[in-house]
């Protein structure tokens, strides 16, 4: 075992915030979601039988510890979730959400049952060369390691919608999110400028985790006769990075259209330029077709919440389209860096070429086991869909759609209703929809559990109407529930709980 001295570190302050400041647990998770490379101990372990890639060492991160801790000291506290409001509120997308559990536990019982006498077909990657082989559908380790992931992050999910079932609670939560993403935009510009300026990368810092999907700092690309590090900041890889500042783009982008942004509005605008310029250098296609999806995502959103400041979204999205399909063609360096990226996704490992593949092998499993799927999970496939569909059937696509399509709804109706909340939320929501559906869920990340999470707490919270300013909220100025009429003071309110 190894302790990087960060992880030593972020392990002290997670024994201390434990025992003295139990509250800083659950800041101190939201802030480390985007760290996806930070490890508190690297350990080794064998590598998986199936799945792509076999990864010699294994790391807990230090979003893993924090959650863990958090979840336990709330067990142990005086007034547990289970006891609280916000647990009777989120009880229904709770449901779905351990329906899926369920889902994927009872699809253990295929690989138990069949036990060697039947075979699946399965990705195989060794020393970075990628084919499709026939394995033995029985039950492994690696079956009850990632089953414990996925209960992981379902829990994380249950726990983060009971906490953030009112407005003060989840912009709270938004707000130390944002914290966290500027940061990380941040080291990801030092880290570009380390690369340009032939420094050396601290990756001892917050690279520190050695399981190989956490290595993307070592990736380079080459254009035109240059060759330079490609960007991931303190996440595993570069699409990773993407997938959490993008989220907290549209966040940024919602709140000038309103009356009451999270920051003030120099502030809120200046993030918006230090989080775009870090996608921009990221040099990854998912950062780039992120930025135009999530321009048309708030667009949107802003129309159904009556905002006029949706036209001015589509009209740069629009332009950047143009202007970006202009520079290509006419400036060298930066067509030669779309071919590279064009390149790098349909050839070797994780391309598109190879994401096609995991489709069609998904599909295949489905249909030999469209019960049950093949046991959780088996079958790997970077579209969300087939994914749930090949490991865990038609049993688990329906579990999920019992947590997935009331939140949606709720977030859909409240957004037309004019709710700051539903609009921040749905963009980031169907965000991380569209990347897993395009890029397959990281059960092992905690980016999509924490959105899937503040997504059924918003669908709650958004009920509630806000203050007209943060300020007035702050001073627990009265809300209005529309659906009961009450009036209450938000600092009296989250007194009683």
């Amino acid at each position: 075992m190894e302790f990087p001295v960060t992880g030593l570190i972020i392990l002290a302050a997670a024994v201390w915030f434990f025992f003295f400041r139990p509250r800083w647990l659950y800041a101190a998770m939201i802030v480390s979601i985007p760290f996806s490379a930070t490890a508190v101990v690297n350990f080794p372990m064998a590598g998986s039988q199936l799945g792509i890639g076999r990864s010699p060492e294994k790391s807990i991160l230090a979003f893993q510890l924090f959650t863990v801790l958090w979840i336990a000291r709330e067990a142990i506290s005086p007034l547990p979730q289970w006891r609280r409001r916000g647990w009777f509120l989120t009880r229904r997308a709770r449901f779905g959400l351990l329906a899926l559990l369920g889902a994927a536990a009872l699809s253990q019982c295929v690989p138990l049952v069949f036990n060697g006498t039947s075979s699946v077909l399965s990705f195989e990657a060794i020393h970075g060369d990628f084919f499709v082989t026939t394995v033995p559908l029985r039950f492994t380790l690696f079956n009850l390691t990632q089953f414990a992931y996925l209960a992981f992050g379902i829990m994380l999910s249950i726990f983060v919608a009971a906490e953030n079932w009112h407005p003060a609670r989840l912009l709270s939560t938004l707000k130390l999110y944002l914290w966290s993403s500027v940061f990380v935009a941040a080291w990801g510009l030092f880290q570009f400028w380390c690369y340009m300026t032939g420094h050396s990368y601290p990756t001892y810092v917050f690279n520190t985790s050695k399981n190989v999907s956490a290595t993307g700092y070592l990736e380079t690309i080459s254009a035109t006769g240059f060759s330079w590090g490609r960007i991931s900041s303190v996440a595993q890889e570069p699409s990773v990075l993407a997938y959490v500042l993008v989220a907290a783009l549209a966040l940024l982008l919602v709140c000038p259209a309103f009356e009451c942004p999270i920051w003030p509005r120099g502030r809120n605008w200046l993030a918006i330029v230090l989080i775009v310029a870090a996608l921009a250098v990221s040099t990854s296609t998912t950062a780039y077709i992120g930025m135009f999806a999530i321009l048309i995502l708030v667009g949107v959103a802003l129309l159904r919440a009556g905002k006029r400041q949706w036209k001015n979204y589509a009209a740069v999205a629009v332009a950047g389209l143009v202007i970006g399909t202009f520079l290509v063609e006419r400036v060298p360096l930066l067509g030669s860096l779309a071919d590279f990226l064009l390149l790098h996704k349909y050839s070797g490992m994780n391309s598109g070429s190879t994401r096609l593949e995991s489709v069609n092998i998904a599909a295949q499993s489905f249909l030999h086991y469209p019960i049950f799927g093949a046991g959780w999970p088996t079958v790997q496939s970077w579209d969300l869909a087939l994914l749930i569909l090949a490991n865990m059937g038609i049993v688990g696509l329906l579990a999920f759609a019992v947590f997935l399509v009331p939140v949606l709804r709720s977030l859909w109706r409240l957004n037309a209703s004019g709710s700051l909340l539903a609009t921040m939320v749905l963009p980031v929501l169907s965000w991380a929809l569209l990347s897993a559906e395009g890029g397959g869920l990281s059960y092992g990340m905690g980016f999509f559990w924490l959105v899937f999470g503040v997504g059924a707490g918003a669908a709650v919270a958004a009920k509630v109407r806000l203050p007209a300013t943060l300020a007035g909220q702050r001073k627990g100025r009265v809300v209005r529930q529309p659906t009961t009429g009450m009036v209450r003071s938000v600092s009296e309110d989250l007194s009683r709980t």
